[in-house]
């Protein structure tokens, strides 16, 4: 059942990533009294090599406790004014043990009360920089697939009221999304061993 499992995973995974699979999930409302959280998540593929000199302008945590994978998950969040309209930079910076694949999951932060207030953030001009010209695809959002999502990200909660086209709302160009901790944005980049990496995102308060 696990191996059943973890293929499904992978497939809507490789799928996600392509732009060729959308998933939709009903809205909970938001409460805009409620805090806001800017978050990003970054581990190595199957949680298979640390993440060394992990340093941010947020909060770190780790969120894994077993020695075996604690240094391969990290997590950076900021708070946000609930109020402001301004946008935010949230960054983060790490050096791989090894080569392979690093996640980029963009999120909002875990509250007690999900089930009934999403706590969504908007997030745009996402990019990953390094010595060997890594980058993220489509960090814009401005490329949008066929069913009107942005290309190469994996977005297991998507929705249509989750997507912004009007320039007002964008950080840059015209296309942000919105996010919140069960509905976050995800993309892999192919890194080095043993070389700095940083991972950057604006965030401003839905």
């Amino acid at each position: 059942m696990k191996k059943i499992r973890f293929l499904f995973f992978a497939v809507s995974l490789f799928l996600g990533l392509s732009g060729s699979a959308v998933y939709s999930q009903t809205q909970t409302a938001l409460d805009l009294s409620q805090e806001r959280s800017a978050r990003i998540d970054v581990y190595s593929a199957n949680k298979g090599f640390d993440l060394l000199n992990v340093t941010s302008n947020g909060n770190l945590q780790k969120p894994s406790s077993d020695s075996k994978t604690k240094n391969r998950w990290y997590i950076s969040y900021l708070k946000l004014k609930k109020d402001s309209k301004a946008w935010t930079e949230l960054w983060i910076e790490f050096t791989p043990a090894s080569s392979g694949n690093v996640f980029i999951e963009l999120r909002g932060s875990i509250f007690s009360d999900l089930k009934t207030n999403h706590h969504a953030v908007w997030v745009d001009d996402v990019s990953v920089t390094g010595p060997d010209s890594v980058s993220i695809k489509n960090g814009s959002f401005e490329t949008l697939n066929a069913k009107g999502f942005p290309e190469w990200w994996f977005w297991p909660a998507a929705s249509k009221d989750n997507l912004s086209v009007d320039a007002n709302q964008a950080h840059a160009g015209k296309t942000c999304v919105s996010v919140y901790h069960d509905g976050q944005i995800i993309q892999n980049v192919t890194v080095k061993a043993n070389k700095k990496y940083r991972v950057s995102a604006w965030f401003k308060a839905y």
